[in-house]
């Protein structure tokens, strides 16, 4: 938040929604993510349970996380002819 009215929208989401998010200050802000502006930051709003992936970094180790823990395998360059499922 970076201004007073958005400081008092998410405080107040704070307040309603304890177990989804909290207020941090601008120091804690700038502590957990070095992308925030800290020009003017008030504070923010802060999630345990909320993340943001980078869709190209999950596409690039999906095969090998799926082959290794599930035995999927990848076959790239290659047509498909036919899905079975084990198991």
């Amino acid at each position: 938040a970076y201004r007073e009215d958005e400081e008092a929208v998410a405080r107040e989401f704070a307040t309603r929604e304890p177990e989804r998010a909290r207020w941090i200050p601008a120091g804690e802000a700038r502590d957990r993510s070095p992308a925030v502006n800290p020009e003017g930051l008030r504070g923010a709003l802060y999630s345990e349970t909320e993340i943001v992936i980078d869709p190209r970094l999950v596409m690039a180790a999906l095969p090998e996380y799926l082959d290794e823990n599930y035995g999927v395998e990848f076959l790239f360059g290659e047509p498909v002819s036919d899905v079975s499922m084990l198991g």
